[in-house]
């Protein structure tokens, strides 16, 4: 079973990739995932470790931003 911040990731960029065409839409929504990311993943992990928060916090913003980078180049291709 996934961690449910990994399949919210999965959800976000699954419709990221279905409804977000036009560049600008991604960049706005890119924006959104990010403040998403950042202060869902702390708030979630406020009692871990300083260094499990930080490291989850890491890989989730960067996995989310690599997905947002690669439907905005898609999006473009196709748009």
């Amino acid at each position: 079973m996934l961690h449910p911040l990994l399949r919210f990731q999965q959800d976000a960029s699954m419709a990221t990739s279905k409804y977000c065409v036009p560049t600008i839409g991604c960049a706005i929504l890119g924006a959104a995932q990010i403040f998403i990311c950042v202060s869902g993943v702390v708030r979630v992990n406020g009692n871990a470790p300083y260094r499990y928060k930080q490291g989850l916090t890491s890989f989730f913003c960067v996995t989310l931003s690599l997905g947002t980078a690669f439907t905005t180049v898609v999006g473009s291709g196709v748009g």
